[in-house]
Formats: C-alpha cells, sequence, structure tokens
C-alpha cells in the first residue's frame, strides 16, 4: 500500500463510523467503502486509484468548493462525516501531513447555508439508571445548552419537545462518556471551573452523566472547545408543562397534523410574527415549553399589554427588529473561527441596531472598531484579502502601494520591451500556477531575443520570462502574499475582539429574542382581537365567546362560530354528529389554555383559565404500523397514558373512546374510563362520545354535565350550527354525514331502511 493510502487507513481506522473526506488537492477524495457508499447516495462517478494493492481503490471525490452541498446530502441520510485536511503544503520527498480537523453530524451541522434560521439545531444525549433518567440537549450554533432530570418513561415525552437532530445515549456507542467521574471531568475542563455548583448541580446529580457526555461529543465531533457554550442551564421540577408528542400532534403547536414540514395551520404559524431568527427560535421554544410559573406568565402578559397599549411603540420595535442579524449564530461563527468579514459588517450593524432596546448592554467600541476595519464591499471569501479599509492599517497600506506600484512597472517594462523586440503583440500576463509571464504570438517568436528564457506554451502562443520580470515578479507577489497575510491577522485580531465581548453579545441576543417574541405576541393580539387572560388556581376555565386561532385564521374570523366554556374540575360531555364540529371546540378550548402558559393573550372576548400542569388529548384514530399496533391498541396506549400521568390540574381531551373494538366492550370501556377520570383524577375533562348511554352519568353524578353540538334539519338536510350548549344530542346523523360524503344513493336509501 502506498504511503498516502496508509495515511487514509489510519485515518479510517479512527473513524470507522465516518465516511472520510480526504483531502487531496483542490478535491476531497473518498475510498474503497466510503466510496461506493458516496457514489450511491451523491450520484457521483465512481473510478479508481492505483494504491500499490493488486487491485486499484475505489474512488470517488467532490471538489473542495462546494464540499458542503455535498456533506449536507449525506447528513440528510443519517451518515457522519470526518473532514481530514492537509496541514502542510507540499514538500519535494515528504508526506503531506493530514488529520481530521472536524467530524460533521445532523446534530452538529453549522453550515448557516443549509440550516433552518428559524429553529434549533439540538443534539441530545440521554443518561438512564432505573427508572431515571436525565436529558441534555446543545445547539453548537447558538451556544445554547440545557439539561434536565426526568423519569424516564417521559424521555418520548421530552424528545418531542425538544425535537432533537441526533441522540447519543449512554447504551450506545458513547457509553464509556457517560460514566459519572469522566462526565463530571469534563465538564471541569469545559467551562475551565473547579465545582459545578455553579451550574447549581451537585457531583452526584444525574444530570453531570448526559452534561459531561454531550461536552465529550462535541469536543470530539468539533476538534476543539466550542467558546460560544459559556454555561449548563438547568431545567428543575415543574418549570414547564409536560406534553406528550400525541399531544403535540394532536393540537398542531408548531406544524400542521402529520405533515412535519408544513407550518401553515398550526399554533406557530398563527403567532410567529417575528422579526429575527432569534426571536423565531425563542418562539418555538416557548411554544414547546410552556410555564408553570404565574409570575413569570403574568410578566410576559404585562410586556404584550403594554405593546398593545401602545402602537406607535410596537411599530418602532418591529422596525428596529426587523435590521437585526442572527447575533447568536454569528457568535457561533466567532467561536468557531469561521465568521467571515461580512458577517462582521452584520455583525456590528446589529450591535447598534440593537443598542437602544430595553436590556440590551451597548458595544460601542467593538462596532466602531469593526465599522473602522472592515470595507462597506468587503468579500465573502478570505482567501485574497481586500476586506480591510484603505488607511486602517499603515504597514498594509505599504504593501498595498507596492502591489499598485508593480502594476504601474509591468506596464512600463510591456511597453519598454514592446519598443526594444519590435513585437506589437508583446503582452505582460499572470496566472497562479507559473506566475508573471510575457506572452507572444508564435508566428512572432523568431524575433524573440535570447535572454527571454522560455516558460511554457499555449496553441498560438509561446510564454517568456526575463531576470528583470522576475526580479518585479518577486516584488510583487510578495506585497500581495504579506497584504493578504496581514489582513488575515488583522481579521483574527478582530475575532478576539468579539470573543472579549461574547457573554454580552450572547446576552443581548437573548434579550433580543425575548424582546421579538413579546412583541410578536402583542401584534398578533391587536390584529386579531385576542385578549389578556385571568390565571386562576381554582380550577377554573372560563372563556367568552371563544375561538380556535388556526381555524379562525384559516376561515376568516366572520366564518368561525364562537363558543363559550365553563368548567372548574368536571367534565363536559359532549354529544353530537361527525362534523359538526365537537373536536374543533375541544381543541379550541385546550389551544387557549396552552396560549395563556406560553404568555400569549388567547382567542376570547374575556378568558379565565386555570394553572394547568398537563393538557392530555385522545382523538381520532390511527394505527402503528412500525409497532404493529392496530388503531384500537393505540387508543388504549393513549388512554392509558392520560389515566396513568393526569392530575387534577390537568386538561383531558377524549375523543370517541371505546369505538375500535366491538360496540359493549367499548362501551363498557368507555363508561369506565369515564367514571375513572371523572372521580377517581377530577381533572377538567372534554368527553366527546357517541356512546348516548353515557349521558345516563349525568344524572348519577353532578360533576358530569351534558353537552351537545347543535344541528338542523332543512328540508331534509342537515345543518351543522356549530355551536355548544347543555343537552344531549340523541342522533348521530350518521348516514346524513356519509350523504354528504356523497355516497351513492342506493347505499344511502338501503342505510336508511336497515335503521328503520
Amino acid at each position: 500500500m502506498t504511503p498516502m493510502m496508509k495515511q487514509w487507513q489510519d485515518v479510517k481506522a479512527a473513524h470507522p463510523d465516518c465516511i472520510v473526506f480526504f483531502r487531496l488537492g483542490d478535491f476531497y477524495e473518498m475510498f474503497f467503502d466510503d466510496a461506493h457508499t458516496a457514489s450511491n447516495v451523491l450520484g457521483i462517478t465512481l473510478t479508481g486509484r492505483d494504491c500499490g494493492m493488486e487491485k486499484r481503490a475505489p474512488m470517488c471525490g467532490v471538489p473542495y468548493h462546494s464540499a458542503n452541498t455535498y456533506i449536507k446530502r449525506l447528513i440528510e441520510n443519517n451518515f457522519k462525516v470526518a473532514v481530514c485536511e492537509q496541514l502542510t503544503g507540499p514538500i519535494k520527498g515528504s508526506m503531506v501531513e493530514r488529520d481530521v480537523v472536524k467530524i460533521i453530524t445532523a446534530g452538529t451541522y453549522s453550515d448557516e447555508n443549509f440550516l433552518d434560521a428559524k429553529a434549533n439545531n439540538f443534539v441530545a444525549s440521554i443518561y438512564t439508571a432505573g427508572d431515571l433518567a436525565s436529558i441534555s440537549w446543545c445547539d453548537i450554533t447558538t451556544g445554547e445548552f440545557f439539561a434536565t432530570n426526568i423519569k424516564a418513561t417521559n424521555l418520548l415525552n421530552i424528545q418531542s419537545m425538544i425535537s432533537p437532530k441526533e441522540i447519543i445515549d449512554s447504551n450506545g456507542h458513547y457509553g464509556y462518556a457517560f460514566n459519572a467521574a469522566t462526565a463530571y471531568s469534563n465538564i471541569l475542563r469545559y467551562f475551565n471551573i473547579t465545582s459545578t455548583k455553579p451550574f447549581d448541580l451537585e457531583k452526584d446529580d444525574k444530570i453531570i452523566n448526559s452534561a459531561g457526555a454531550l461536552l465529550h461529543y462535541i469536543t470530539l465531533t468539533q476538534k476543539q472547545t466550542v467558546a460560544n457554550i459559556t454555561k449548563i442551564k438547568v431545567i428543575r421540577g415543574n418549570e414547564f408543562m409536560l406534553l406528550d408528542s400525541v399531544a403535540r400532534e394532536n393540537l398542531e403547536l408548531t406544524h400542521a397534523y402529520r405533515l412535519p414540514n408544513q407550518k401553515r395551520g398550526s399554533l406557530l404559524w398563527v403567532l410567529d410574527e417575528t422579526q429575527s431568527a432569534m426571536g423565531a427560535r425563542e418562539l418555538c421554544n416557548w411554544i414547546a415549553q410552556p410555564l408553570q410559573s404565574e409570575k413569570l406568565i403574568n410578566g410576559r402578559f404585562d410586556a404584550v399589554e403594554a405593546l398593545v397599549m401602545d402602537p406607535l411603540e410596537l411599530r418602532n420595535l418591529r422596525n428596529t427588529l426587523s435590521g437585526i442579524s442572527d447575533i447568536s449564530r454569528l457568535c457561533g461563527k466567532a467561536a468557531s473561527g469561521t465568521i467571515n468579514p461580512r458577517d462582521m459588517l452584520a455583525l456590528s450593524n446589529s450591535i447598534e441596531k440593537s443598542s437602544k432596546l430595553k436590556g440590551v448592554t451597548p458595544l460601542p467600541n467593538l462596532s466602531s472598531t469593526i465599522n473602522a476595519c472592515i470595507s462597506d464591499d468587503a468579500p465573502v471569501k478570505t482567501e485574497d484579502g481586500g476586506f480591510v479599509r484603505d488607511g486602517y492599517d499603515k504597514q498594509l497600506d505599504t504593501l498595498r502601494q507596492a502591489e499598485n506600484s508593480g502594476r504601474d512597472w509591468l506596464n512600463k517594462l510591456e511597453a519598454t520591451e514592446r519598443e526594444a523586440t519590435k513585437i506589437k503583440e508583446l503582452k505582460v500576463a499572470y496566472n497562479r500556477i507559473i506566475g508573471y509571464y510575457f506572452e507572444i504570438p508564435s508566428r512572432l517568436c523568431a524575433n524573440v531575443p535570447y535572454r527571454f528564457t522560455r516558460k511554457g506554451s499555449t496553441l498560438n502562443c509561446e510564454r517568456f520570462t526575463t531576470d528583470e520580470l522576475k526580479d518585479l515578479e518577486g516584488k510583487i507577489l510578495n506585497a500581495r502574499e504579506n497584504a493578504v497575510a496581514l489582513e488575515l491577522k488583522i481579521l483574527v485580531s478582530l475575532r478576539q475582539l468579539v470573543m472579549e465581548n461574547l457573554d454580552t453579545l450572547i446576552a443581548n441576543a437573548k434579550t433580543i429574542a425575548v424582546l421579538d417574541c413579546l412583541q410578536s405576541f402583542a401584534f398578533v393580539a391587536a390584529n386579531n382581537g385576542f385578549v389578556r387572560p385571568k390565571l386562576n388556581n381554582k380550577g377554573t376555565i372560563i372563556l367568552k365567546n371563544a375561538r380556535h386561532a388556526v381555524v379562525e385564521k384559516l376561515l376568516g374570523r366572520a366564518n368561525f362560530i364562537a363558543n363559550d366554556c365553563d368548567i372548574c374540575n368536571n367534565t363536559m360531555l359532549i354529544t353530537g354528529p361527525n362534523m359538526a364540529g365537537k373536536s374543533t371546540y375541544m381543541r379550541m378550548v385546550a389551544t387557549n389554555v396552552l396560549m395563556a402558559h406560553i404568555g400569549s393573550f388567547v382567542s376570547a372576548d374575556m378568558a379565565d383559565i386555570a394553572l394547568t400542569d398537563r393538557i392530555f388529548t385522545r382523538i381520532g384514530a390511527s394505527d402503528s404500523l412500525l409497532t404493529g399496533e392496530s388503531t384500537f391498541m393505540v387508543e388504549m396506549n393513549e388512554v392509558s397514558n392520560i389515566v396513568n400521568n393526569a392530575t387534577k390540574s390537568s386538561l383531558i381531551l377524549v375523543d370517541e373512546v371505546g369505538r375500535g373494538t366491538g360496540t359493549s366492550d367499548g362501551l363498557a370501556l368507555a363508561t369506565a374510563i369515564l367514571t375513572y377520570i371523572n372521580d377517581k383524577i377530577g381533572a377538567n375533562t372534554l368527553f366527546a362520545t357517541h356512546f348516548h348511554e353515557l349521558t345516563n352519568l349525568a344524572h348519577q353524578n353532578p360533576r358530569i354535565k351534558n353537552y351537545k353540538v347543535l344541528t338542523e334539519q332543512i328540508g331534509g338536510e342537515i345543518v351543522f350550527l356549530h355551536k355548544l350548549e347543555p343537552g344531549i344530542e340523541q342522533n348521530s346523523f350518521g348516514i346524513d354525514v356519509a350523504k354528504l360524503a356523497g355516497l351513492p344513493k342506493e347505499i344511502i336509501d338501503n342505510a336508511r331502511r336497515i335503521l328503520k
């Protein structure tokens, strides 16, 4: 095997779970199994290379300047990429040194051109110990790092809240990093501290295991400490309302039902009037993590109300926020050393625009230094220089003057040689491979003097140099190289200045994100007639003329029928036909309750909402092909989750439980489930059913109230009024709904005869 292939083999052996991007000149090459995989996934040609073995090594490659496009596609197909760079230049007779400078994974991907600016890119680590677990999650592009202890049974719920792009766990490949002593040492070393108490963490806290392992994984993949990760934010106890994946899906919090890539039709779609990427990400987190603190919720209400009452201030705030770039991710680029000159200008502009916002710490020295240094028309790429302003650095100005003078020298030399050789078509040219040269048409080469040394040829021209041209070339190229090197040095010092202000920048970014969320709530409230809800600890939910914010936006406010709700630790038993609006009503109540807990005004004329610890939903029919569970089994699993985890302070939505089995079994189960929820749990419950027999329970238990969705029959046709009132609807109108669905008349008529 050749030395180069042996080098590749050593790199691959150290990173067996990665596809190795091995730098060879202007390409990243892949070999053997990596090449086969990449060729299939990326659709690039598979070739071969002599490697000193009997057979050629399978090989494929991608240009280094467009590598990120290919890396992104590999990441999307669940592969990891180890980027192996050339660390030294080519030296005759010796091997170029190479090593992996970064491992790119789904959770540590940081190219802003391929990331969703409005969503975090979290990587999570999970540690389990019997019935207990801890989970830590981080976005390396923003530096946010969170951790919490939970019951192991709630892991899936937390994962649903976080939506991490990648998970490592204590039972997997990186299990060694979860060792308590190892993890503790990783935390101390990462933050350069002597104790974890600054993060409110004792040495034996289970969070240590997941947090330390995650920091190890980040260091392992990034090949450095990511400086914008400055602390661990520990979440304790009941700081947030825990929502399971079923509730999140049924309530369509961040995406439409079963359409994870479609924001339209979700609560996020209604509430997102943020003006910055930082605010958009923060809003996603607020919706995913409804608050449990009455004080914190009211604090958000106060801020939203103040903005609603001051439209001019709201408009000015929105205008200011709209001109602020993503400071969080710019800090991440500074921390990783990838921030470019244009990023610097964006950062400076954002510092200036945000300086007058309440709670933001001004950084005038940083912004003025950047503005004085970086040219307004700075290029994105840095390798050719040209981004530092003239007049910023005297030495750089001198080098640039030398380079500019060199052009004048070359022009004079060209004119002199044309005169001396009598070759009017002689000209001085340049390329990166051979430098400066005289270019002369081949047909005129007989007139070239002996002092001209041939340097190469093209189809119709010959290239020459002279001692004088060589001398000028050395002066010019040295000036250019030195100027570029000096500009890069200046950029590094500017990056260091950003790093010195990193803590303040991160804090400012958080403040801006919060302000953006609050103004978004205010803007939506003012434009949709939302009201500030009251909060209570009595278990009461009262809504007057309430609407479903999402459905209202889809249909238009004039087309949505508002309804009331008045419930206090009791059960609303709702009857009515399909399509009449039972599910929409129940979701409307739950959505308004949730909106209140994230600090948003609600879609009603008046609202008095109980502090609610959890919202549970059992709505709709679906099976699970992956786990082999039938529709009825999925239904029973969801009910089991509710009855085992709900408390008196919960809100429960149950729609059509027991319909997935025989009528007798289903009725018996529905009766037993309703009775258990009402008598044993005592939570606010909205229970919709087609089992009319259940309405008799209201006569036996005063905490169960019968409600019906109103309908009318006009000219033999059913009309849905979408209005709820006390009472019982004895008719299911199933045949009428089937008729609306377009079933043939023969089937409808036969069904009516059978029913009679």
